[in-house]
């Protein structure tokens, strides 16, 4: 009979026993850590983004489609000047000044009643417009360049949109003072859009904000209407004045 040998086993020295088990430590703790990303991801207990918060993210994503004229630089931004100008008809400033000095020269009765209640509408339009935006206190879009004619503290947010709250509100005083119809309707409805339209194209606001702008002035615009001073109360509060 042949002589089997016996063949001893490999005898590991200490240093490769460790690396071995520090290597099984490590797949170990690896898989442990992707194993509970996992249920991280899908742990239907995990809070989820709320509906309104889901909305903003849609609003967000629509209205950076229109950020076309947001900076030079931008897709559109050739035309950027042409759409600023726009911006200026909206301003605030703009619809002070413009009555102011429609006063100063007129002898209407007529004039003067419809300059001073533009006055008094454009004063109504900015309280209501520092009450919305500091009860919503919604930035701006970071597309906006910050560069418009006036800004004042308030107006670095962006809810409503002033813009869009004048030219609805101006556009309803003026059809329903002068009893416009017809075609004129339809001017004052062209104007509004493209007041809407510029205030995205400048990246000045999201889309919400002068949907909700545009409702906001045809509101402020009812409410005008409804109060507006007659030149006959105009003459008794001046005398009242001058009595005292």
């Amino acid at each position: 009979m042949s002589s089997t040998k016996h063949r001893n086993p490999p005898v590991l020295d200490k240093s490769t026993k460790h690396n071995k088990t520090k290597d099984f430590n490590s797949k170990k703790r690896h898989i442990e850590e992707e194993t509970s990303l996992n249920d991280d991801l899908y742990d239907p207990k995990k809070p989820t983004k709320s509906l309104f918060d889901q909305f903003l993210e849609l609003d967000l994503q629509l209205s950076s489609i229109f950020f076309v004229c947001a900076s030079p630089n931008s897709r559109w931004g050739w035309c950027r000047p042409l759409i600023k100008i726009i911006e200026i008809f909206g301003d605030g400033l703009v619809w002070m000044l413009v009555p102011v000095a429609f006063l100063i020269v007129t002898e209407e009765k007529w004039l003067i009643e419809f300059c001073v209640n533009i006055l008094a509408a454009t004063a109504f339009d900015l309280c209501v417009l520092f009450l919305l935006k500091m009860l919503a206190s919604r930035p701006r879009p970071v597309a906006n360049k910050g560069d418009m004619l006036i800004v004042v503290a308030v107006d670095n947010y962006s809810f409503p949109s002033g813009h869009c709250t004048r030219a609805g509100m101006m556009t309803y005083i003026i059809i329903e003072y002068f009893n416009l119809t017809g075609g004129y309707i339809a001017l004052g409805g062209v104007w509004v859009i493209v007041m809407a339209i510029s205030r995205l194209m400048l990246g000045r606001h999201y889309i919400t904000d002068v949907i909700c702008g545009t409702v906001v002035g045809f509101m402020e615009g009812a409410v005008v209407i409804a109060v507006w001073i007659t030149v006959d109360n105009l003459e008794s509060i001046l005398s009242l004045f001058l009595r005292t």
